[in-house]
């Protein structure tokens, strides 16, 4: 093989930037696992209240919506961070 066919990593993240990465996962993460409670609640008080009732088809749309936007945020975050797991 020739030297454009070796593959170079990245040398090892420092404690800070270990930190930095977790960090920026988890803030793009939290709001997308809220936002399905949020949805859940969302629905429920709907439903308690009386303002509103929903078909099995809306809920699933409802979730459909919910896991397309979540999936968006998050694999933009872990392209941003080129890839989900960082070997040390």
């Amino acid at each position: 093989k020739n030297d454009s066919d070796k593959v170079e990593f990245p040398p090892p993240l420092s404690g800070v930037d270990q930190l930095k990465r977790s960090a920026e996962f988890w803030f793009t993460a939290v709001p997308v696992i809220a936002n399905y409670y949020g949805l859940i609640g969302s629905i429920k008080l709907q439903e308690i209240l009386g303002t509103r009732e929903f078909t099995d088809e809306q809920i699933q749309e409802l979730w459909n919506q919910q896991h397309e936007d979540g999936a968006a945020k998050i694999a933009i975050t872990i392209t941003n961070l080129k890839g989900f797991y960082v070997k040390t």
